[in-house]
């Protein structure tokens, strides 16, 4: 048995479209000591086919008899895995080319961090780059709004997570990955790499479905439960709380006191936790709420801004100015 240093695990389920582009990302790589573990769901198209079509003994297929969803797939691609790392790859997504040396030599380089996952550029119906939080701090803030992490860019040491039992949640499905970031962090530092390392493909066809409405529902479960333990918050604060993580601001357009205020609350609630350094807390804080200064301004319409009280008006530009989001 062969013992490569890092095993790339990919499920698939119906992704004949964009298979063979994602694969041949990971054979591109300029780091060669890998294995890919592709778990096929189920598919009822040519993905299994596009998967045996490759010769590289270093690529291994696992076909599930049944659809049995991602969250087990994943499960069944790490108990199958060899390597010292593994990393994460979706079967629609493209690997830039230096994306497993990069993670490789950053995980080397610091033995205390036990995942590592990178910004994305997006690739399909969106344009441009989307960045994480870099340092253990402000990801473990972060994971109070939303995943700290593009859960096709980690890579992690295999026998830290082994070790801890550090698996994804199959039972009751929840948003597995986001779940498993939260794990992670309660017990080793984390980070993300601030360069770009995968082409995240931005397609509706794709990206909406079942599975994405109960990632959905987990990742609010998963944002009650960090706020259940901060502080007595009612039921309208976790309201403004999912809407603003799920950045739904047309149902807003009238609350912007209301989001500021819950802010500022949340900031405090955070920094008096004593979990978590000042800095950090504003840091993220400040994001959210200049996203929302300049989300709902620019939402209004002009009567609708006129109803706004002076000074909600004033403070909501002020702050997305002072975020260069004019």
């Amino acid at each position: 048995m062969t013992h490569p240093r890092v095993s790339v695990i990919m499920p698939v389920y119906n992704g004949e479209r964009y298979l063979a582009e994602a694969i041949d990302s990971v054979i591109n790589q300029t780091y060669e000591d890998w294995e890919l573990i592709v778990v096929d769901d189920g598919s009822l198209d040519a993905s299994v086919s596009i998967v045996e079509s490759y010769e590289d003994l270093r690529i291994r297929l696992i076909k599930n008899p049944q659809n049995v969803g991602v969250a087990k797939s994943l499960n069944r691609a790490i108990e199958a895995s060899n390597g010292q790392y593994i990393a994460r790859m979706d079967s629609d997504d493209i690997c830039m080319p230096d994306r497993l040396q990069t993670q490789v030599s950053y995980l080397r380089q610091n033995p205390d961090v036990m995942l590592v996952g990178s910004s994305v550029i997006f690739l399909g119906e969106k344009a441009g780059v989307f960045r994480y939080p870099l340092s253990d701090d402000d990801i473990r803030v972060q994971l109070h709004f939303n995943s700290s992490f593009a859960h096709p860019t980690v890579m992690w040491r295999s026998d830290f997570a082994a070790e801890n039992g550090l698996r994804y949640q199959e039972d009751p499905p929840t948003a597995e990955d986001y779940q498993l970031w939260v794990e992670f962090c309660a017990l080793a530092p984390v980070a993300n790499i601030a360069k770009p390392l995968l082409k995240y493909r931005v397609d509706t066809s794709i990206k909406i479905s079942n599975y994405l409405k109960q990632q959905h529902a987990g990742g609010r479960e998963i944002r009650e439960g960090f706020l259940k333990k901060l502080t007595d918050f009612s039921d309208t604060d976790i309201y403004l709380h999912h809407a603003v993580c799920e950045g739904q601001y047309a149902e807003l357009t009238d609350q912007l006191d209301e989001i500021l205020s819950w802010l500022e609350r949340l900031q405090r609630a955070l920094i008096q936790s004593g979990q978590f350094e000042s800095k950090a807390v504003s840091n993220i804080i400040q994001s959210y709420t200049y996203i929302s200064a300049y989300s709902l301004i620019h939402e209004l319409s002009v009567g609708a801004l006129l109803k706004l009280p002076i000074s909600c008006t004033r403070k909501g530009l002020l702050l997305a100015r002072k975020a260069g989001l004019r």
